[in-house]
């Protein structure tokens, strides 16, 4: 992430980033080696706890529950650096992975780096989410989680935005689209990872 934001000067500086999306802090732990600090931001309070717990030697290390599409604690221009992978396409509804695309250049700096991936393209097969939509049907009737999960049943769907439709999110949002790198899985989504400015106020 950082080779591709350096490619375009980005960011100018490396006072504080955002991590979205945290989990237990894996990716938040190596941003704090290259940023004075971090935030980090994750839905799930669990997640956030266990980072918490794994991360008490990195001081320079905030954890705090948040989604990614309401990130209201934090100012306009907060972050010198912005990251989110594998996590908006998670988000359940197409308003809301633009909501959230928006938020994201809202907290980034002028001068500042967003990078972050969500698939292009799913393919129909897996359009139909079979797993997500039972295991929430069973959850609804009482099904414990823990037996659902062990039977191979999930909870995350997967969400896809076009690549045009992310680029008039940028855009309204103020930013600017300065790469796009485009890889096809096995499964065959095709996912696109964006690298963002902010444009100078």
């Amino acid at each position: 992430m950082m080779a591709l934001a350096d490619g375009f000067g980005l960011p100018k500086r490396r006072h504080v980033a955002l991590d979205v999306g945290c989990g237990v802090g894996r990716l938040t732990r190596v941003l704090g080696e290259v940023f004075d600090r971090c935030v980090a931001v994750d839905v799930s309070p669990v997640m956030v706890d266990q980072a918490r717990l794994l991360n008490m030697d990195r001081p320079n290390l905030r954890f705090e529950v948040a989604s990614g599409d309401a990130l209201a604690a934090f100012e306009d221009g907060e972050f010198d650096f912005v990251c989110s992978i594998i996590v908006l396409q998670h988000l359940p509804f197409r308003s809301v992975l633009e909501r959230a695309i928006a938020e994201l250049c809202r907290v980034l700096r002028p001068g500042g780096a967003l990078v972050f991936q969500l698939p292009t393209h799913v393919p129909p097969r897996h359009r139909i989410q079979a797993r997500p939509r039972l295991y929430r049907a069973l959850r609804r009737v009482g099904a414990p989680p823990t037996l659902l999960l062990r039977a191979g049943l999930i909870p995350i769907s997967v969400r896809s935005l076009p690549e045009a439709t992310v680029r008039r999110c940028v855009v309204e949002a103020g930013g600017r689209v300065e790469k796009v790198v485009t890889e096809t899985e096995t499964t065959g989504v095709r996912s696109a990872t964006y690298v963002v400015s902010q444009e100078m106020s």
